[in-house]
C-alpha cells in the first residue's frame, strides 16, 4: 500500500478555508478587491465573486480536494441565483468554526435545527415583486455593482416581456455600446443528436419548416430494432419520387443513441424520400416526461412511450418555422392556434404554483414548474455586450449574467433587504424565540451544574456563536463604509423586544438609513441558498477526518483528523 500520512486533516482543513474565503470574500460589494486570473496568455480581471472561486486551484492535490469542497456549494448559488456565491463562502467559514468548536451529534444536530428555522424566516420575510416594480431596478443596481445602464437594459426586457419571461442570451459584441436583438420565437432545451445533421454539418444553425414532429418519451435507438418502425413511417410520409425538398421527419427523444444516429444517416443519404432529424433534449427522470409533453404542446402534437407507436396516427406537418442548433432550438412564426395551448398549459401550471405553501415556493419542485411556464410563455432575446477593451467586454458579460440571473430569481422567489440586514433581523427573531424557550438555569448558588444546567448553557453558547454567523455579511459590508457604522458584537438574546432593523449605509452612494429605505435588496433565492449550502459544507468541513488520495483504495494517501 502506498501510505502518506498528513500531520493532522482539520488543520489543513482550516488552512484552506481560510484562503478561499481572503480571496472570494474579498471581491464582496461595491467596495470590494478586483482579482488578477491568468486566462490562457491573457489575464482576466475581474470582482466577480463565483469567476474568483472558478478560478482558484492548489497545487497540493490534498488541498485541492478541500477547496473543491467549498466552492461547489458557493459555484451552486450562483448558477442557480445570479448571487449569493460572496456570501455562501462568508457563511461556510463562519459555521465552519462552529461546527469545529461542537464537535458532538447532539450540538450539530442543534446548530442545524436553529439554522434551518432561520432559512424558513427568511422564506417568510420574502417580498414578491413584478417586473414593473421599482425594487427590482434597485436589485439589479445591487447585483450589477450599480451599473445603471446594464441595469436598465436588463430589467427593461422584462419589463417590455411583461409575463413571459425571456430566454436572455449574451454575446460578445462588436462595438462600444450594448446591443439588444430580439427573437419572434420561443426556446427550447433541444438539440442536434449529432452536428452532422446540421445543414453546413457542423452543427451550425438550420431551419426546417413543413416538418413533421415524432416525439418519443425515451432513448431513441436503445432496446429493440427500430427500423420497422423507421420503414413505416418512411413508408407513410415519403415525398413522391424526385420531389425536392423531401418530407422532413424530426425525431425528438431523451437522447439517440450512436448506432441510431448511423442508422439515419444511411436513411437519409438514400432515395427515401423521407429525411430524419434526430433530436437530443437531455430530459432526464419522472420529470423529463412532462418537460417531453411541454415539446409536444409547442409542435401542437402528441407524445409517444415508444417509436412504434408513432407510426398508428396520422401526423400533421408543423407550420411554423423551427431552428436547431448545437445548444437550443427556437421555434418561431407559431401558428395561432398553438400559442393558445401554449397559454392554457402554462396557465395551468401557474395555477398549481398559486396552491403552493409558502415555503414550497424555494422547493425543486417549484423552480421546475417556474422553469417550465418560462419556456412555454417565454421569449429570446440577445444582447450584443459592448466595451473598450476585449477585457472589459469580458468583465461586463460576468456582469450581466449575474444581473440577469438575479433579476430572474428575483421575479420568481422574491427579494429581501439586503446588505445581510435580512439574515440580522430573521436571525434575531429566531434566536430570540429558540433562546425564551429554554429551561431556566438552577440557582447560580448550587455547588455543582447538573447535566441538564450544562447543556442549556452549551445551547446558550451556540445561539451566540450562531447570532454572530447572521450578522457577518452584514458587519464585513458596514467595514467598508465608515468607522460610524458600528458593527454587531453580541446580540441579548434575553433582552430584546421586537426587531432588530440595522442602520446600512449605501455603499455606492454613502446615504445611510434601513435597507429598504436605501433600496437595496437582494434576491430572497440567493440569501437562502447560500445560508443552507454554507450551513451543509461547513459541517462536511468540520467532520472531515481523512483525506484519501489515488484512484483505488489499496492505493491511498490517507490524512489523520
Amino acid at each position: 500500500m502506498n501510505l502518506l500520512t498528513i500531520d493532522g486533516t482539520q488543520p489543513l482543513v482550516a488552512e484552506v478555508v481560510a484562503q478561499v474565503k481572503a480571496a472570494v470574500v474579498a471581491t464582496m460589494g461595491p467596495n470590494g478587491k478586483l482579482a488578477y486570473i491568468a486566462n490562457g496568455t491573457a489575464v482576466k480581471v475581474t470582482k466577480d465573486g463565483v469567476t474568483v472561486a472558478r478560478s482558484i486551484k492548489f497545487d497540493d492535490p490534498r488541498s485541492e480536494l478541500v477547496n473543491r469542497v467549498i466552492t461547489e456549494a458557493a459555484i451552486k448559488t450562483d448558477a442557480e441565483c445570479g448571487d449569493g456565491t460572496t456570501t455562501t463562502v462568508l457563511l461556510t467559514a463562519v459555521l465552519y468554526d462552529i461546527f469545529t468548536q461542537h464537535t458532538s451529534f447532539r450540538e450539530q444536530k442543534f446548530i442545524e435545527e436553529c439554522v434551518y428555522a432561520v432559512v424558513e424566516e427568511l422564506k417568510a420575510m420574502s417580498i414578491n415583486i413584478k417586473v414593473d416594480d421599482p425594487r427590482l431596478f434597485k436589485l439589479a443596481l445591487t447585483s450589477s455593482n450599480n451599473d445603471v445602464e446594464l441595469s436598465q437594459i436588463v430589467t427593461g426586457i422584462y419589463k417590455e416581456s411583461g409575463e413571459r419571461f425571456p430566454e436572455i442570451e449574451l454575446k460578445e459584441g462588436m462595438t462600444v455600446k450594448d446591443k439588444v436583438v430580439r427573437s419572434n420565437g420561443l426556446p427550447i432545451n433541444m438539440h442536434f443528436a449529432n452536428p452532422a445533421f446540421a445543414k453546413d454539418g457542423n452543427g451550425g444553425n438550420t431551419e426546417f419548416k413543413d416538418f413533421i414532429p415524432v416525439i418519443v418519451d425515451t432513448n431513441l435507438g436503445r432496446g429493440g430494432d427500430p427500423m420497422p418502425a423507421l420503414r413505416q413511417l418512411m413508408d407513410k410520409y415519403a415525398a413522391p419520387a424526385g420531389t425536392i425538398p423531401v418530407t422532413t421527419i424530426v425525431l425528438i427523444g431523451r437522447s439517440v443513441e450512436h448506432e441510431m444516429n448511423n442508422l439515419l444517416a444511411r436513411i437519409n443519404t438514400s432515395d427515401s424520400g423521407v429525411r430524419f432529424i434526430p433530436i437530443n433534449t437531455n430530459a432526464g427522470g419522472s420529470v423529463g416526461t412532462l418537460i417531453m409533453q411541454d415539446i409536444a404542446t409547442m409542435f401542437g402534437t402528441s407524445m409517444y412511450a415508444h417509436l412504434d407507436d408513432a407510426v398508428v396516427p396520422t401526423l400533421d406537418k408543423v407550420q411554423g418555422t423551427l431552428t436547431v442548433g448545437s445548444s437550443r432550438s427556437v421555434f418561431s412564426d407559431i401558428p395561432a392556434d398553438i400559442q393558445v395551448k401554449l397559454q392554457e398549459r402554462a396557465d395551468a401550471i401557474a395555477v398549481e404554483l398559486s396552491g403552493y405553501e409558502m415555503g414550497d415556493r424555494f422547493s425543486v419542485r417549484a423552480k421546475f414548474n417556474e422553469t417550465r411556464i418560462r419556456n412555454l410563455r417565454g421569449e429570446l432575446v440577445t444582447i450584443f455586450v459592448g466595451g473598450e477593451t476585449y477585457s472589459d467586454v469580458k468583465e461586463r458579460i460576468d456582469r450581466f449574467e449575474d444581473v440577469v440571473k438575479a433579476v430572474k430569481s428575483a421575479l420568481e422567489n422574491g427579494v429581501l433587504p439586503g446588505v445581510g440586514s435580512s439574515l440580522v433581523t430573521a436571525g434575531q427573531r429566531v434566536l430570540t424565540r429558540i433562546f425564551k424557550e429554554l429551561p431556566g438555569l438552577s440557582s447560580p448558588n448550587r455547588e455543582q451544574d447538573t447535566a441538564d444546567d450544562r447543556a442549556v448553557s452549551l445551547k446558550v453558547g451556540i445561539i451566540g456563536s450562531l447570532g454572530k454567523m447572521c450578522y457577518s455579511s452584514y458587519n464585513h459590508l458596514m467595514a467598508q463604509s465608515s468607522d460610524e457604522i458600528t458593527p454587531f458584537k453580541e446580540l441579548s438574546w434575553n433582552s430584546i423586544e421586537g426587531d432588530v432593523v440595522p442602520e446600512c449605509m449605501n455603499l455606492a452612494t454613502g446615504e445611510r438609513g434601513t435597507s429598504e429605505a436605501l433600496g437595496v435588496y437582494d434576491t430572497a433565492y440567493a440569501t437562502i441558498t447560500a445560508l443552507k449550502g454554507g450551513l451543509q459544507t461547513a459541517k462536511i468541513l468540520a467532520n472531515a477526518s481523512s483525506i484519501l488520495l489515488g484512484d483505488k483504495l489499496s492505493m491511498v494517501a490517507v490524512g489523520k483528523r
